[in-house]
């Protein structure tokens, strides 16, 4: 075993064993700063089988992409496949997609992410906020290949009507550049 990955793990389970708020997850972001080794542990203990430290640990992942968006890349396979299983907290999807829209996707998974987003947009069952960030994602793909925007545009449309405003906010904006 790499004894100083088994160090990262530890100090960041222990410190996400604490609680769930918001001055713990900007601790843990202090302590991972732009440090990919890290940016790796934390990705190990969202994947772990440990539902609760896998939850707050996607939580301060959401926030990792913000900052550290790169370090995500290496991860995205697992990052993807964990976003869509079903026995996965909610939670997990959500702060992948949050983490995901600022992520610069290399090519072999634009296909898997822009189907999963426009799923994600079209189930009925799907939490506003994995939407919201799912059209943020799109948006950025829009941008590279601009043949999905009829397809969003027609979604968007017909999703308006009966969304909640994370959605609708994220969504107007989205039309308006479709035009």
């Amino acid at each position: 075993m790499n004894e100083k990955k088994d160090t990262l793990d530890l100090i960041l389970k222990n410190k996400l064993q604490e609680g769930h708020n918001k001055e713990i997850c900007e601790e843990v972001l202090t302590y991972i700063g732009d440090d990919k080794k890290k940016v790796d542990a934390l990705v190990n203990i969202v994947g772990s089988s440990d539902k609760k430290l896998s939850q707050r640990a996607s939580w301060v992942l959401g926030y990792v992409g913000e900052r550290s968006h790169y370090h995500l890349v290496p991860h995205l396979g697992k990052l993807l496949e964990w976003m869509v299983e079903p026995n996965r907290h909610p939670a997990i999807r959500r702060n992948i997609t949050r983490a995901l829209q600022y992520v610069h996707l290399p090519e072999d998974f634009l296909g898997a992410v822009m189907d999963t987003c426009f799923r994600f947009l079209e189930d009925p069952k799907e939490a506003a906020a994995v939407k919201a960030f799912s059209i943020s994602i799109l948006e950025n793909l829009w941008y590279e290949y601009p043949e999905i925007g009829d397809e969003l545009r027609i979604i968007l449309t017909t999703l308006m009507e009966d969304a909640l405003p994370s959605f609708k906010v994220r969504a107007r904006r989205l039309l308006s550049l479709l035009g």
